[in-house]
């Protein structure tokens, strides 16, 4: 059996989520309506077994991992009505599943297509390039995300800001009010690189972020000093818990953490999902 909760109920299930949201800041952002997300119960009064669709690609498992009935539902609703709809508004073949340690064995029996992968988590520390300024070469610039960057020709025909923030925040409205980032322009005229907030508390003490840069100005030496610029706004800002998620192959990433002042400070395992 399953029932989703509304969001004013969310608070019936946010119990079984206390020891992840210690650690992940997306659950909380769902729960204080900064992040988009669903919430899936077996019991809408007392639940013992929660999942929550997370963002548009994200599922969170929590609670006892031994619900039979409970789990043999969450398959049924995933694969025959969120998977479906997902590839036809979103056009999107990955799934995640991220899920206490209790899960680990249990997923692989749920969903039979997926794969497990190891994902590296970074806080930040103290801020290393404070010179960023004087390093950037002069074709590029950096600017804040503010709303009339975001009316730029070249920001609007990109997909690298525009989309990330519909699929993060919803709107472009959402993440004006919500949150900040910065982005990196080529010539006054391309968008090579965007490092945005992904998610952020109700009290703004606490968040984390991620960047994407354009392939053609990778391997550059850029992403460091545009997060360094992000960095340096948010300690203007009292912002000091500042987190960093990565794939455990993604070295360049890892070294740009590193770089700029974060730590490696865990390891989590997650699965994989993909639909064709």
């Amino acid at each position: 059996m399953i029932t989703e909760l509304n969001f004013d109920k969310f608070h019936i299930g946010r119990k079984l989520f206390s020891k992840l949201e210690e650690t992940d800041l997306s659950i909380t952002s769902v729960f204080e309506n900064n992040y988009f997300g669903r919430l899936f119960v077996d019991n809408p009064n007392n639940p013992s077994s929660a999942f929550m669709e997370l963002g548009r690609r994200t599922f969170l498992f929590v609670g006892s991992e031994k619900n039979t009935s409970f789990n043999e539902s969450v398959n049924k609703e995933i694969y025959e009505k969120i998977i479906p709809q997902k590839m036809s508004e979103y056009v999107s073949k990955f799934c995640y599943f991220i899920f206490d340690e209790n899960w680990l064995d249990v997923i692989p029996k749920i969903f039979l297509d997926c794969t497990k992968e190891t994902r590296k988590y970074y806080v930040f520390d103290k801020l290393k390039i404070k010179n960023w300024k004087d390093l950037l070469p002069e074709s590029y610039s950096i600017h804040k995300t503010d709303a009339d960057f975001l009316e730029r020709k070249e920001v609007r025909d990109s997909r690298l800001t525009i989309k990330w923030i519909n699929e993060i925040y919803g709107s472009e409205e959402r993440f004006l009010q919500r949150s900040h980032g910065f982005c990196l322009i080529y010539q006054n005229k391309e968008l090579a690189s965007n490092n945005f907030v992904n998610y952020v508390n109700n009290k703004r003490d606490r968040i984390e972020m991620g960047i994407v840069t354009n392939k053609h100005h990778q391997r550059k030496g850029l992403s460091k000093l545009l997060v360094s610029a992000n960095l340096e706004y948010c300690l203007s800002e009292g912002l000091t818990k500042i987190g960093w998620h990565t794939n455990v192959n993604n070295i360049a990433s890892q070294k740009t953490a590193e770089s700029v002042g974060f730590k490696h400070e865990r390891d989590y395992i997650i699965y994989i999902g993909q639909w064709e």
